[in-house]
């Protein structure tokens, strides 16, 4: 999350990052994570995950399925459930995009892990849609930016 907002978003201001990760620790107790398995503060998450991904993570079928998940979004606007039309319009330029963003956000390591090329195309691709990103989204109507959980949440 962090080098997403950094990549595609305004950035941190100073505490943010550790205000969201310890909201997020909330949101993993609801989830049932216990308090002991969560790192307790974001340097101590930070130190974690970089000895997990460093030391644990494999590829497996299962990272293969979630990375195909990601950059082979199911269509949630009704004109294009049609499988012909979304197929051979949104879902080629959707998934490039969606699987551009998340090997741009993952470390140059998680990369090479999971077999994911990262040439200078991608690069420079990756590099347009931050840029773009960054420009765009915060000048967009909140309504439009946030998911409906999110309003809904706000409101």
């Amino acid at each position: 999350m962090y080098t997403q907002q950094k990549e595609l978003g305004r950035g941190w201001k100073p505490g943010e990052v550790e205000q969201f990760y310890l909201e997020m620790r909330q949101v993993g107790r609801m989830y049932g994570v216990r308090e002991q398995d969560m790192p307790e503060n974001w340097a101590a998450f930070c130190t974690w995950f970089d000895e997990m991904t460093r030391t644990r993570l494999e590829r497996s079928d299962m990272t293969d399925r979630v990375f195909g998940v990601v950059t082979s979004p199911p269509p949630h606007i009704p004109v294009l459930r049609h499988a012909l039309v979304w197929n051979t319009t949104v879902r080629p330029v959707a998934g490039l995009v969606l699987a551009t963003v998340t090997a741009g956000l993952l470390t140059p390591e998680l990369r090479e892990l999971l077999g994911i090329d990262w040439g200078t195309g991608r690069r420079v691709l990756f590099r347009l849609i931050s840029l773009q990103s960054r420009l765009v989204i915060p000048r967009l109507p909140r309504a439009i930016r946030m998911v409906p959980h999110a309003r809904a949440a706000y409101r």
